[in-house]
């Protein structure tokens, strides 16, 4: 019996110990997961003053004047 063969029989045999909708139920948590995850980094970018960023590694101040032709 090859490596594969055993592993997709215990995969198996676990799987039939799950409820039947368990796969209905999951997406439904991930996706509150997801969008949580997503609203933590969007306020955590937000707060992120990027003019002082600016200022400290390029020198860029907001009275810069940009040279167009």
């Amino acid at each position: 019996m090859s490596f594969f063969t055993l592993i997709l029989k215990r995969w198996k045999k676990y799987a039939t110990l799950l409820p039947s909708n368990w796969l209905a139920a999951t997406p439904e948590t991930f996706t509150s997961r997801r969008l949580g995850r997503q609203s933590a980094e969007r306020e955590r970018i937000s707060g992120i003053d990027w003019n002082e960023i600016l200022r400290k590694t390029v020198g860029w101040t907001s009275r810069t004047k940009f040279k167009t032709r």
